[in-house]
């Protein structure tokens, strides 16, 4: 493939990344350049990683967008803890140990239109339906999270729950730690509602570590 360079072994020009001889090009497209490399890849300026999914090394970057469109409050009230929507799974190799949520970002864009206050959580089970309870969650994001600090000792503050009805993005570092198959994802709700939350919109950030086994 005939890389769009003006100097020899430099993808897209002196701002981008060098592809060594270990390195190949997988793709040129509007977005940018997929490569895969077997060894060093040597960057010049700026590596911009665009996309849901980033991994470097054992860190692991997602991004899941929410949409509260198909929730039934309205018809049924939602209980403390049931789930709102599923967001999706978590990426974990073969063989990891254990998860280490480090970063969650709450990024709510659109509000719920009512009073709502929720929290996140994993669990081992995929597929629970709206307005049902979340098989063995842990929550990771919330009022009853129990947040660590670095030397992983439980941290002195009160957790709160992030609010789903005001436009704001929320930072958390939860420094928590589960198990390795606890890789599905829920938005859940904290707030018993029996009222219309369909208009609520949002994105979750979630940065981890997936703990190889010794």
């Amino acid at each position: 493939m005939a890389l769009p360079s003006n100097r020899a072994g430099v993808v897209g020009g002196p701002r981008d990344s060098h592809v060594g001889p270990s390195a190949a090009v997988d793709s040129i497209g509007a977005r940018g350049i997929a490569v895969s490399c077997e060894g060093d890849l040597d960057v010049q300026g700026n590596l911009n990683a665009i996309g849901a999914d980033t991994q470097v090394g054992v860190r692991y970057m997602k991004k899941f967008n929410y949409s509260l469109a198909n929730t039934t409050a309205v018809a049924t009230a939602y209980a403390d803890d049931d789930c709102l929507v599923e967001l999706g799974a978590l990426e974990v190799p073969i063989g990891a140990a254990a998860i280490i949520f480090d970063n969650v970002l709450t990024n709510v864009t659109v509000v719920a239109g009512q009073i709502l206050v929720g929290n996140i959580q994993v669990s081992a089970t995929a597929g629970t339906a709206t307005n049902a309870a979340i098989t063995a969650g842990t929550e990771i994001v919330g009022a009853d999270a129990v947040y660590l600090d670095a030397a992983g000792g439980n941290l002195t503050v009160t957790e709160i729950n992030p609010n789903l009805n005001a436009v704001a993005v929320r930072h958390d570092r939860p420094g928590i730690q589960v198990a390795a198959t606890l890789i599905n994802v829920y938005l859940c709700t904290s707030t018993t509602i029996n009222a219309d939350i369909t208009a609520g919109r949002g994105q979750v950030y979630i940065e981890y570590f997936a703990v190889p086994a010794v």
